[in-house]
């Protein structure tokens, strides 16, 4: 069975590695970023987090960082679908404002002052844990470049070649996320029929997620 698995960010160096250190020597497995980002595994700009799985079990984002606060981070997560559990997320500062804690909260999420009292963010680790399924894997970084993109696409995938509609959202050298309104099936074969940057003309279905009433996104990998 896999560890837990934790995203750190924090500008702030020192701090980031003292705490993977800590984190680390309890048996998480610990990955730690710089900066915020949405996303930590993929660069991709569609507006519904296409992984089925969580990328990582619990978070823990500094506040102030460069460019996108915790806060703000953790906020557009959850606008977008992330799958991480926001219980299982926490947000630290050396100052919080009662609008920041209104909003961590209104969120789900946990604020932490700087510097963390460890013996209470052992316990809300643990309390996480009891939110965790092990036996599913987490999510992990693509291998390949993905390039966001917003091109409308047909395709066929029955033996009738009736044109279907869709729209690329991102693409990389060997595969795309596509927006599609029929729920296709996964290992489904597709034929593109529209030309696309990475020259994909047939491609399986990896994986499909609803998003909406009538639409879904799916993940294909060319042939």
């Amino acid at each position: 069975m896999r560890k837990v698995k934790i995203n750190l960010f924090d500008d702030d160096v020192t701090d980031l590695n003292l705490l993977a250190a800590i984190l680390s020597r309890r048996n998480y497995e610990v990955h730690v970023f710089n900066r915020a980002v949405i996303c930590p595994i993929s660069s991709d700009q569609a507006d519904k987090c296409p992984n089925t799985n969580p990328c990582s079990d619990i978070i823990i984002a500094d506040n102030q960082m460069p460019g996108m606060s915790g806060v703000e981070m953790v906020r557009l997560q959850a606008q977008r679908g992330c799958p991480v559990d926001s219980k299982n997320k926490a947000v630290a500062s050396v100052d919080f404002d009662n609008e920041a804690r209104k909003m961590i909260e209104g969120l789900g999420c946990t604020s932490f002052s700087k510097p963390i009292q460890l013996s209470r963010l052992f316990a809300w680790l643990d309390d996480c844990k009891k939110r965790i399924d092990l036996s599913k894997p987490a999510a992990i970084k693509r291998k390949h470049t993905r390039y966001p993109a917003n091109i409308d696409v047909f395709y066929t995938y029955s033996s009738d070649d009736k044109l279907q509609k869709g729209t690329v959202l991102n693409f990389s050298n060997n595969g795309l996320c596509l927006k599609v309104y029929t729920h296709l099936m996964e290992k489904q074969s597709l034929r593109i029929k529209t030309e696309l940057p990475n020259g994909c003309e047939k491609a399986s279905v990896q994986w499909i997620k609803q998003i909406g009433a009538d639409f879904f996104l799916t993940g294909l990998m060319a042939q």
